[in-house]
């Protein structure tokens, strides 16, 4: 077992004490900011020529990822596309003018997980305002989210993709 975790997200608790939810062999990303709703659902994996295999229910977020042995040839074939010459000349573009499978390393991922070729992967989500706070802007942070972790302690993942706590204002 591997885990990915931003180095813009503050860890609130040993996240390890919360796991029992989650299967030891799924692929564990988190749910994407709300800002970022899960639209287009295929099309990135489309925009690749990859046949759709596995509609996901949310978009994954990249910020944390757990992985083990069995996925070795997801995060393989990933990096292979980020590394080829198609994405890098996708990147040299502003972020809004890149392809919708180009805008991050976390639009490549997605386009993997629901494809075909990686179908077989069983996909689980750290679930925004539940198990992660996903902070890009106060919208992403709802109140409902607030409320009940001011009732029940905050999650064990504070992702800070916005301002950054730590920057001087």
């Amino acid at each position: 077992e591997v885990w990915w975790i931003d180095s813009d997200i503050i860890l609130n608790d040993d996240f390890r004490n919360r796991l029992e939810n989650f299967s030891d062999l799924s692929f564990l990303v988190a749910e994407e900011p709300k800002f970022g709703g899960y639209v287009k659902q295929g099309k990135r994996t489309e925009g690749w020529g990859f046949k759709v295999g596995n509609l996901l229910p949310f978009c994954p977020n990249s910020g944390v990822i757990r992985a083990c042995s069995k996925h070795v040839p997801l995060l393989e074939r990933w990096k292979e596309l980020l590394e080829s010459d198609v994405h890098r000349k996708g990147q040299s573009k502003p972020f809004y003018k890149r392809p919708l499978q180009m805008r991050s390393d976390q639009d490549v991922l997605t386009s993997l997980l629901e494809s075909r070729e990686f179908s077989w992967v069983s996909v689980e989500f750290l679930r925004r305002g539940r198990d992660i706070v996903q902070d890009y802007c106060p919208i992403d942070y709802s109140l409902k989210e607030r409320l009940t972790n001011l009732l029940f302690g905050l999650p064990p993942f504070i992702h800070s993709q916005g301002l950054k706590p730590w920057w001087a204002l």
